[in-house]
């Protein structure tokens, strides 16, 4: 796992991580060094096994999910 830094518009960069080759990409507001500290946090989630991927569920998915694990439904 690997991640880099790029400059996008004034003010704001692309942190870019590739895990398993493929290419997650997310946009820091901010300094440089604001950009790399989000990158370093990625990377030691990573590493340590609590980086979760972002997905698009919505909160109806959400509380039923959490519903079914408390095995309320």
């Amino acid at each position: 796992m690997r991640g880099s830094i790029r400059s996008q518009l004034k003010g704001s960069w692309q942190v870019r991580l590739y895990i398993d080759g493929k290419q997650k990409s997310y946009t820091v507001k901010g300094k440089k060094a604001d950009a790399q500290r989000f990158l370093n946090e990625l990377l030691h989630k990573l590493e340590t096994g609590t980086y979760i991927e972002p997905t698009k569920m919505t909160l109806a998915e959400y509380l039923s999910t959490g519903l079914k694990i408390l095995n309320l439904r």
